[in-house]
């Protein structure tokens, strides 16, 4: 069992229990982009194979909380949710868990709505459409939500693990992969015949203006409403947790720890299920190889001028160097956190680094 401490806030306590998950997620993630972008592709259809499955966990969870939390939830028969959890609560009481639910997501922060918005983009393209329809749900997807389904009906606080991990995802490592994406080009994203010979950067950091160019291109899941990208709603959202995080048990929270780390081991078994299955119907060679925890990890330095991007999705897992403004991957575990107050100093000293850090929020 997790021995939860209420010393520490309960998203610092979720970073570190799932940061050795975190590191080998943020790999195989960072690995398989570049499949998706040119020149390794002359088309978004790869990228629309992968994030749809990703999707399905977005909107598995979010419906989940929409059933928890709505107005006809009684008439749905979950009521017996909520009158089980009666003596759970030292603190308070199922009313509480159940107020706390309904307030602790700010308006603007779900994803569904742009979820499906880009979704049905990628469907009106003609090959994109065709890897969709014959790229089903895998067993891991499959497996997912039905877990989704269940266990969080039968105990609504793990909510709070699904929230913290997915939306900070989107946060903080989707600014990194944003910026990736727009530097496929928009031709890229419209499928245009010059899409193929798109360059991946020009070394200059995109304004927000500039990146809003390729919301509407079935990217929108990435962006957010209002001239501060999120950075509200962010702020919004870790402050709700904070102060309403109190009437979870230490049951409960050791409970919100385990389901982190569960959900980061369930995406990379996703990972691996879109491995085998683009293996079979899109790729005309097999995935990038990935660093083995324990071998020699390859250092790949992605060319994008990023000097504000340290990259550190929950627990700064995978430290990136900053060097001569490009960010390096080091993937061994074992000299993260050595490493970490380097590209902290390397970072400070980077020209033009507004002293602001993308991750430095978690």
């Amino acid at each position: 069992m997790l021995e939860s401490s209420f010393h520490d806030p309960l998203s610092a306590q979720i970073n570190t229990k799932t940061r050795s998950h975190h590191t080998v997620l943020n790999r195989l993630i960072i690995s398989r982009l570049q499949l998706c972008l040119p020149p390794n592709t002359s088309g978004p259809e790869i990228y629309a194979g992968g994030i749809a499955q990703f999707a399905h966990i977005f909107l598995a969870f979010e419906e989940v909380w929409d059933e928890l939390i709505g107005a006809d939830a009684i008439n749905k028969g979950l009521e017996e949710t909520w009158e089980a959890l009666e003596e759970q609560y030292p603190n308070g009481s199922a009313a509480d868990l159940f107020s706390f639910l309904q307030t602790l997501r700010p308006q603007g922060l779900a994803r569904t709505q742009r979820i499906l918005v880009d979704s049905a983009y990628f469907h009106g393209m003609e090959r994109a459409n065709e890897v969709l329809n014959g790229l089903k749900k895998s067993k891991a997807v499959d497996e997912f939500v039905a877990h989704i389904r269940s266990e969080v009906h039968a105990n609504p606080h793990l909510l709070v693990a699904y929230a913290w991990t997915l939306y900070m995802a989107v946060f903080s490592g989707g600014r990194w992969i944003r910026a990736q994406l727009h530097g496929a080009g928009k031709d890229f994203w419209t499928a245009s015949t010059t899409a193929e010979s798109a360059k991946t950067d020009d070394g200059e950091k995109a304004s927000l203006e500039e990146l809003r160019e390729i919301e509407p291109l079935g990217l929108s899941l990435w962006f957010f409403e209002g001239e501060q990208d999120g950075e509200d709603i962010k702020a919004e959202f870790k402050r709700r947790l904070n102060e309403g995080e109190y009437i979870l048990t230490p049951a409960q929270r050791d409970d919100i720890m385990l389901e982190s780390q569960d959900i980061f081991d369930r995406f990379k078994a996703m990972v691996d299920d879109l491995d085998a299955a683009f293996q079979a119907t899109c790729f005309d060679h097999a995935p990038l190889e990935t660093p083995s925890t324990n071998g020699t990890a390859k250092v790949k330095t992605f060319e994008q001028k990023a000097s504000e991007y340290l990259f550190d999705i929950p627990g700064y897992a995978d430290a990136f160097l900053l060097l001569t403004n490009h960010i390096v991957l080091v993937p061994q575990l074992e000299l993260i956190h050595e490493m970490y107050d380097n590209a902290v100093l390397a970072a400070f000293a980077t020209p033009g680094y507004d002293g602001k850090s993308r991750g430095s929020d978690l």
